[in-house]
């Protein structure tokens, strides 16, 4: 499957001079990842392990608990498995979640008895594959993330959801070519195929996706993985939503730049039609000067419309929310991470964000707003009354045995022109705590 992660780990591997002496960052940073020899690179550690020359199978779990103030909570445990008998293997997660008053919870479940007895059952990964040397098969439910944005993404983003999907990669070298069929919902699929490149210092990706409400239509851009699908929907004379995405990475130890574009729509006449386009570019610099600080930061910018289709059936969302950047259409974000490693076991990040929404949503088109000409289909950016978020986040993080650890997180933010209304302004802060235990 496309690489989820700005860089491989044997390509981060091979990024090092074998000759050379880490810094005790650069050795925190490898092991807490799991990119030294004699450290493991699974998810998780588990409870059991056997295996056997062309066989293995792993079960563990982990406990989760979070205390938001005010008084919402959510707990519950994972159960984790799994295994692999020659080119096959398996994973799965089983995860069962009590929530009460969480806002962002389950997106994959329903509670026995609603808000009475909050009980979520989730399962977020359930897949099988096959890796041959040029070949590899997908099938099941996995949490997908493509381009080099480490917390976002605008073609597919780091939300906590599953997709249902099959899928297929033909690699060769540094190259790689994966086609993939989502099942969004009843009446509504999404296609994606990804060209991606790595060389030892950079790589670059290009991706385009068909969301469609016509399951039978939409099969045959499966089969033709090469062909453009912009191209196959025009001469069908079918209207269906396509994206595109390029993205790419530059690494120049220990600074990496990063940058990603998605169009949703381009007008070649501008008085015929609204530009649905979206962009990120930032850079991240691992171990300041040898120090246990770690910088990152970017800005995205996502233009009215983007995402949002005529059809409702055919917009670029799934269980509610948007399948990219959750930052939404008509929106543009600053952010500024700043990561201090005190000790091995104890860190520190601080997140600084500014944030302008428009007037603009996933869930109206241009026609739905009564764009008609090329002013309206112009219009300032971001629209109408803007509302500003400017926020800031703080996180303590404890490691305890393996990769357990308990976290304390503090945020506040301040809104102005809340829900589009001039002059109105709000204040919010959250306190919470993050107990992750594995079993």
């Amino acid at each position: 499957m496309p690489d989820t992660r700005p860089y491989t780990r044997q390509e981060i591997v091979d990024g090092f001079n074998p000759q050379a002496e880490l810094s005790r960052a650069d050795s925190f940073d490898l092991q807490r990842f799991g990119f030294l020899p004699g450290v493991s690179a699974a998810r998780w550690a588990p409870a059991l392990a056997l295996s056997a020359d062309d066989a293995s199978f792993e079960l563990g779990g982990v406990l989760r608990t979070s205390y938001r103030l005010p008084d919402t909570l959510r707990a519950g445990p994972d159960i984790r498995f799994e295994g692999s008998i020659g080119p096959a293997s398996f994973f799965a997660t089983h995860r069962l979640t009590y929530a009460y008053n969480w806002p962002d919870t389950v997106f994959d479940a329903k509670s026995w008895r609603g808000d009475e007895r909050p009980v979520f059952a989730e399962i977020p990964d359930a897949r099988l594959d096959f890796d041959f040397n040029w070949l590899h098969l997908q099938a099941g439910r996995s949490q997908l993330h493509l381009g080099p944005v480490p917390a976002g993404g605008l073609f597919l983003s780091t939300e906590p959801w599953g997709l249902d999907h099959a899928a297929y990669s033909l690699k060769w070298k540094g190259v790689r070519f994966t086609s993939l069929f989502a099942w969004l919902q009843s009446d509504k699929r999404m296609v994606v195929h990804r060209f991606e490149y790595v060389a030892p210092r950079w790589k670059l990706g290009f991706s385009e996706a068909v969301v469609s409400s016509d399951t039978n239509d939409i099969l045959p851009y499966l089969f033709a993985p090469a062909a453009f699908y912009y191209f196959m929907q025009w001469n069908k004379r079918q209207d269906e939503n396509i994206l595109w995405g390029v993205d790419a990475s530059v690494l120049f130890p220990p600074v990496r730049f990063y940058t990603e574009l998605l169009v949703d729509d381009f007008a070649y006449e501008p008085a015929t039609g609204p530009n649905k386009i979206g962009g990120t570019i930032g850079g991240e610099w691992v171990s300041i000067l040898s120090s246990e600080v770690d910088l990152r930061a970017d800005y995205t910018a996502i233009s009215k419309w983007t995402y949002a289709q005529r059809g409702s059936a055919q917009n670029y969302t799934f269980r509610g929310c948007i399948l990219g950047d959750d930052l939404g259409p008509d929106a543009d974000r600053s952010r500024l991470t700043v990561s201090w490693r005190i000790i091995p076991r104890i860190s520190i990040e601080g997140l600084f964000f500014y944030e302008r929404h428009g007037e603009g949503d996933v869930w109206h088109d241009f026609a739905d707003d009564g764009a008609h000409d090329r002013e309206t289909y112009h219009p300032p950016f971001p629209s109408g009354i803007v509302e500003h978020h400017l926020g800031i986040e703080g996180e303590v993080k404890l490691r305890l045995v393996g990769r357990s650890f308990l976290s304390f997180i503090a945020r506040a933010e301040q809104i102005s022109n809340l829900d589009h209304q001039e002059g109105s302004e709000e204040f919010r802060a959250v306190i919470q705590t993050d107990l992750y235990w594995e079993f």
